[in-house]
C-alpha cells in the first residue's frame, strides 16, 4: 500500500512539474520611457521694412521734441525715387614734351553720373530757405556730391522734390530738364519720369498694445 501511496504522490509531483513547464512566462518588464519635454517657442516676425515717401510730419513723428530736426536728419536711411541722369561736357589742356619738342592737346570730355531708382542715401544737411525746407543729401561716399530736395514748409504732407534750374524751353517729352550743381559743378539734368525725383525714407511701423493701470493712494490732509 505504501508503494502505491509513493508511486501516486511521484505521479502527481511529475503532473504538476509538467503542467508549470508548459505554462507561458511572464512577458519582460516594459522598459522606462524617458519623458521628452519640448518647449515651444513662438516667434512673433518684425515688422516688414516699407519705403515711404518723406514729409515733414514723418520727420516730426521721428523727432524727440528736445532735438532739432536738422540734427537727426542724417540718422535715417533716405532713398532716391526715380532714376536721374547727370552730364556734361568739357575741355581739359594737356601738355607734355616729346624728344624735346611740346606738345599742347585739347582733350574734350563728356562726364555722365547716373543715380539710379532706390539709391540708397543720407540726408547731410536741413535748412529752412524761404517758404521752404531744403535737404541736401549725399548717394556718394564724398560728402560734396550732394542734391538738393525742398518740400513747401506748411504743407506737413508734401513730399521733398529734387531742386534743379528748369530748362528754359522745356518740353514735355523730353528727358532733358534743366541745369543742376553737383560736386560744384553743372550738369545737365535728364530723368524720364514725367514726375519730378523725390525722397523716401526706409520706415518699419507696427501696432503694440500696452495696459498701463494704477491706483490712487489718496491723499490726507495734515
Amino acid at each position: 500500500m505504501r508503494s502505491k501511496h509513493k508511486c501516486g504522490v511521484v505521479l502527481i509531483i511529475l503532473v504538476l512539474f509538467v503542467l508549470l513547464s508548459c505554462e507561458t512566462p511572464p512577458p519582460p518588464p516594459e522598459p522606462i520611457r524617458e519623458q521628452v519635454i519640448r518647449e515651444v517657442i513662438t516667434v512673433v516676425p518684425s515688422p516688414p521694412e516699407t519705403l515711404l515717401p518723406l514729409t515733414m510730419s514723418i520727420l516730426q513723428n521721428l523727432n524727440d521734441r528736445n532735438e532739432k530736426l536738422s540734427e537727426t536728419i542724417g540718422h535715417y536711411q533716405l532713398l532716391l525715387f526715380g532714376r536721374i541722369f547727370l552730364e556734361r561736357e568739357f575741355t581739359e589742356r594737356e601738355r607734355s614734351v616729346v624728344a624735346g619738342t611740346a606738345r599742347l592737346e585739347r582733350v574734350h570730355v563728356r562726364e555722365n553720373i547716373t543715380i539710379n531708382d532706390q539709391t540708397e542715401g543720407q540726408g547731410l544737411s536741413m535748412d529752412t530757405v524761404g517758404n521752404e525746407i531744403v535737404i541736401s543729401a549725399g548717394f556718394e561716399n564724398e560728402d560734396h556730391y550732394q542734391l538738393k530736395f525742398s518740400t513747401i514748409a506748411w504743407e506737413p504732407e508734401s513730399y521733398f522734390y529734387l531742386q534743379y534750374q528748369p530748362k528754359d524751353n522745356f518740353s514735355p517729352l523730353s528727358d532733358e530738364k534743366g541745369i543742376i550743381m553737383y560736386g560744384g559743378e553743372k550738369y545737365t539734368l535728364k530723368y524720364s519720369d514725367d514726375r519730378r525725383p523725390y525722397l523716401l525714407i526706409k520706415l518699419s511701423q507696427s501696432d503694440t498694445d500696452r495696459l498701463k493701470s494704477r491706483t490712487a493712494s489718496g491723499r490726507k490732509v495734515n
